[in-house]
């Protein structure tokens, strides 16, 4: 009996023990990454050891339903409404009923300290082979690098970051190639790590070669050689150094080639501002003449290689439908998801689930998200909400969101064009190419299909007299919490205003020009919209403003007078010795500091007169939507108008002058025009104007180390240099044939392909390594890898007002050393909070970026 006792206890602990390993096995599975940990090993230099390490991790939040408790407060800030339980924020109610909860984020802090990471006892090289390592050799000299490479809101307005680690260990002798060695870790909480020094495998962070490749016909193929140490400066390489070009498949060498200088980081010559980017030297690595057909890697002995990049014929193909498939992922108005792609969203913005759009009588063009930005208001949503009505707008949905907002304007129109522009140049390519999107296997190419579809929304919001809305806007950004289709603000469309018209019926009649082929009616149906557009802008160009944002000088006089009386009345209390009448004193001391208040809070000046900018856009608009409607419909009176506003009527005029003009898209369309009464002179200077803009963005390629372009007076940032400037050059190949323009292209995409200092692509899902956090909410809040095509602003001059003292204040705790002593190249930091690094928009980044990549692509 007692035996049988027994028995049975060991069964019952066993099944115990099993089921507590079990469920220890279980919860390791759903662990969080344990951290810090090594991500990568690499040579720098023959005896400088990179190692990249990673600290902390963040989980992301994700909505739950809200259901209410006792105790719960909700704390409204603004429009933000923050849940607080027993006296701490737990988060955030979303939605426009008010029932979803959106927690804050939660994370495990970074653990490393400064002082040991940096301390060369916390490191041992060794190697079996290698007799100057037999015994565990430390470091002679460390240097660091530090940047968030994500964050965790934990708090209204409290972010706190994971930290990413670029150690340099400088070692008193060089490694050697074939061998292999450890590094241990003394003082750190590190798996010691392994790595053998396989010249042709082992990849280097101080080689940048772009992500993409190239084609065989390509005329340029280059990669970079560079390194910023952090503390330790700028990293010196030789020019002359011998580099291989590698066969991954055999390992064979098929290329030779010796480095060249590109830039010093004394030299201050990059752009107008006499800047210099960088903060080392630059050398350059050419393989042009290589043409065969592969997969590769750069290689320099005593360093390592490159990431693997092709040599193919269909190189741009790839990317360039990813980049496009950007406009996709954004769309609003539909249902995002399988079959065309692994990204899930509801429809947003739809009448048809209840969305209330309000009109306001604010014009696009008289708001800060219009093309006169902050000249119009010096913030972006305040007139749009000042002219609100109650009248409802039906039908008002489409068009692409710009990342971090839901707003749909007609800006966007520019990404329209450019896809319309490559299904007219290259019908063949666009007939073949599949974007896998809805309206696939359609009579349109796809390419047309998506074009249309940033261009239907504003056909739809058209009055019956023809006027055009300047979009869809809410009243303020979203809410932390809320997703497109949980909106629970607001959302208003803009009046419909000339600059709008003209811009849209420029665009609608480039649609009916390249519908003609595929589709008559509907190219009729465009072509209606469009002369219905112009005819409602030239009646309406003189209109005055329908709102007024900047007060100017107006009001300074409040601020003079009412300081020079403060001054009067302090001066006169003071001498008086008779304070019987005091409470007058007082009384006109506090009207006056009213006035004074209110005179500081007059809006400053914009940074030229509204009125005369307001009448620059809309005389460039009406130019280009006559070159359009002339090229459409050969009717000379949209001939007329064009010659009658061209700013380019004298030799060697510039497409833009700043506070003038820009009639670059005017110029690209009358150039190509010809019809009979097309002015040849006019037509003349158009295209000497689109060579003379080419042949400065050449230039910035070959003033730029790593060979980025853009308008030389354009700020570094937001699209320079994560997008290649490139339109002119397409532009100038199109109308001369000549190849360096395509030079140019390639030169100008190879930073935003991954050829940079951090060796990324900086569009999701094109090459090895790409931003894993762009400013896109919806992915973000419903905790989703984000959408692919997305190219983010990017790197950033983070010492320019541009950067604002928010970005930096965010950045700056988590940056070593300072973020303003980060050279710009590398200054990209994979933070969703950060918008200036991390969004993007269709016009100004997106659009340019396909266009470029597109036309490299379909090129014969």
């Amino acid at each position: 009996m007692r035996h049988r006792f027994r028995i049975l206890i060991t069964l019952v602990l066993s099944v115990l023990f099993s089921m507590a390993l079990a469920s220890l096995s279980a919860q390791s599975a759903v662990a969080p990454k344990v951290t810090p940990t090594v991500e990568s090993v690499c040579l720098v230099a023959p005896d400088i050891i990179a190692i990249t390490i990673h600290d902390g991790t963040v989980s992301l939040a994700k909505q739950t339903k809200y259901i209410p408790q006792p105790d719960d407060k909700i704390d409204k800030q603004g429009l933000a409404r923050w849940l607080s339980r027993k006296g701490q924020f737990v988060g955030a109610i979303a939605g426009k009923k008010g029932d979803v909860l959106m927690p804050f984020d939660t994370m495990v802090k970074p653990s490393l300290k400064d002082a040991v990471l940096q301390d060369s006892r916390s490191y041992a090289i060794s190697s079996t082979k290698d007799g100057n390592y037999r015994k565990p050799v430390s470091p002679i000299k460390v240097y660091r690098k530090t940047r968030p490479y994500n964050m965790a809101r934990t708090n209204p307005w409290m972010f706190e970051a994971v930290l990413e680690h670029i150690i340099y260990l400088k070692m008193p002798s060089a490694v050697k190639a074939g061998n292999s060695y450890e590094i241990s870790f003394r003082s750190l909480p590190l798996v010691k790590r392994s790595f053998k020094l396989d010249i042709n495998r082992l990849v280097s962070d101080s080689i940048h070669v772009t992500q993409i490749g190239f084609r065989p016909d390509d005329p340029v193929k280059i990669g970079f050689v560079s390194c910023w140490m952090g503390d330790g400066g700028g990293l010196g390489y030789r020019a002359g150094t011998p580099f291989r070009l590698v066969d991954q498949a055999t390992g064979q060498t098929v290329f030779h080639g010796k480095s060249q200088l590109s830039k010093r980081a004394t030299d201050l010559t990059e752009d107008a501002y006499k800047r210099n980017y960088n903060l080392t030297d630059v050398y350059q690595l050419d393989f042009s003449s290589y043409n065969r057909a592969g997969n590769y890697r750069v290689v320099i002995d005593g360093l390592g290689c490159s990431l693997p990049f092709k040599i193919a014929p269909d190189a741009w193909r790839a990317p360039f439908r990813t980049s496009v498939r950007g406009l996709y992922h954004q769309r609003s108005g539909i249902k995002l998801g399988p079959p065309y792609t692994s990204f899930v969203k509801q429809r947003d913005f739809h009448p048809d689930d209840g969305v209330k759009i309000q009109i306001s009588t604010t014009a696009i063009i008289d708001t800060a998200n219009g093309p006169m930005g902050n000249d119009a208001e010096p913030t972006n949503f305040g007139l749009l909400v000042k002219g609100a009505t109650d009248e409802l707008l039906p039908n008002a949905w489409g068009g692409y969101h710009d990342a971090g907002d839901w707003d749909r304007k007609v800006l966007h129109l520019i990404s329209s064009r450019n896809l319309l522009d490559l299904v007219m140049i290259y019908p063949e390519f666009s007939q073949k190419f599949n974007l896998n999107i809805p309206e696939s296997g359609g009579k349109l190419p796809d390419m047309l299909d998506e074009a249309l579809y940033g261009l239907d929304v504003y056909r739809r919001l058209q009055t019956p007299d023809g006027g055009i809305r300047g979009g869809i806007e809410s009243e303020e950004h979203p809410q932390y919490g809320d997703t497109s289709w949980q909106e629970s603000l607001r959302v208003f469309a803009y009046a419909p205003d000339a600059w709008s018209s003209y811009w849209y019926a420029g665009t609608a009649a480039r649609a009916a020009l390249a519908l003609g082929k595929y589709d008559p009616t509907l190219a009729e149906q465009y072509r209606g919209s469009a002369l219905l557009a112009m005819e409602w802008a030239e009646k309406h160009q003189n209109d005055p403003p329908t709102a007024i944002g900047h007060v100017g000088a107006s009001k300074k006089w409040l601020i003079g007078l009412s300081l020079i009386g403060l001054i009067v009345l302090f001066l006169k209390y003071r001498r008086s010795a008779v304070c019987r009448r005091r409470w007058v004193y007082v009384l006109a001391t506090l009207l006056l500091l009213v006035t004074f208040l209110k005179g500081m809070g007059a809006t400053a000046e914009p940074q030229y007169p509204v009125a005369l900018h307001r009448q620059h856009l809309i005389r460039d608009a009406r130019n280009f939507a006559a070159a359009e409607l002339f090229r459409l419909t050969g009717d000379d009176r949209w001939n007329k108008i064009f010659v009658d506003t061209t700013q380019l009527n004298k030799p060697n005029s510039e497409l833009l002058l700043w506070q003038k003009h820009d009639q670059s898209e005017a110029a690209w369309v009358y150039a190509q025009i010809t019809r009979s009464g097309v002015d040849k002179a006019v037509q003349a200077r158009c295209k000497e104007a689109i060579v003379i803009a080419a042949n400065e963005r050449i230039a910035t390629t070959e003033l730029a180390a790593f060979r980025w372009s853009k308008y030389i007076w354009r700020p570094f940032g937001f699209g320079a240099p994560s997008t290649p400037d490139a339109t002119t050059m397409i532009w100038a190949h199109q109308l001369t044939r000549d190849p360096k323009y395509i030079t140019g292209m390639v030169r100008a995409a190879q930073f935003g392909a991954g050829a940079n200092p951090m060796n990324m692509c900086m569009t999701t899902g094109v090459g090895l390594k790409y931003p894993k956090n762009p400013l896109q909410v919806d992915s973000r809040i419903t905790s989703q890898t984000a959408p692919e095509g997305l190219t983010v602003g990017g790197a950033m001059d983070v010492t320019s007002v541009v950067f604002g003292d928010w970005a930096r204040k965010l950045l700056k705790p988590y940056c070593y050393p300072d973020i303003e002593k980060w050279p710009s190249v590398e200054s990209y930091m994979d933070v969703f909070w950060n918008a200036l690094l991390c969004e993007f928009t269709i016009h100004e980044v997106l659009s340019p970026n396909f266009y470029c990549w597109g036309y490299l692509a379909a090129r014969k």
